[in-house]
């Protein structure tokens, strides 16, 4: 979470940044209003940085999926059988950074389910 002055830092700016994935969005569309850009209350982000934690720090035992296509199966079986915690939870943030494809895959072929 980062946060800037759009008045004195252009968004292009930010999004060039290693690691860098995009802007708060609400009901899809682009967090800018008139050309404005919205701003998070520091409330809000405080609560999902403490709920981001609270999550990062359970254990998860199982992750169960069904009807996935070949090539997302073997993407998930790979990351699962990573022995870097830190490397199994950057490759599992990058697949989830392709929402869009997975998406498509998920809707296409069935379920995806994660349980503890």
């Amino acid at each position: 979470l980062l946060r800037f002055d759009p008045e004195v830092t252009h968004t292009t700016t930010i999004t060039a940044l290693n690691g860098a994935h995009g802007f708060v969005q609400f009901g899809g569309s682009s967090c800018e209003f008139g050309g404005r850009a919205c701003v998070v209350q520091d409330s809000t982000v405080e609560g999902l940085k403490a709920a981001a934690l609270v999550r990062s720090n359970r254990a998860l035992d199982c992750i169960e999926f069904r009807n996935l296509p070949t090539e997302l199966e073997k993407t998930l079986r790979l990351i699962i059988d990573m022995k870097s915690d830190a490397a199994r939870r950057a490759a599992f943030l990058a697949l989830l950074a392709q929402d869009a494809a997975l998406e498509r895959l998920v809707r296409r072929h069935g379920t995806l389910c994660y349980s503890r």
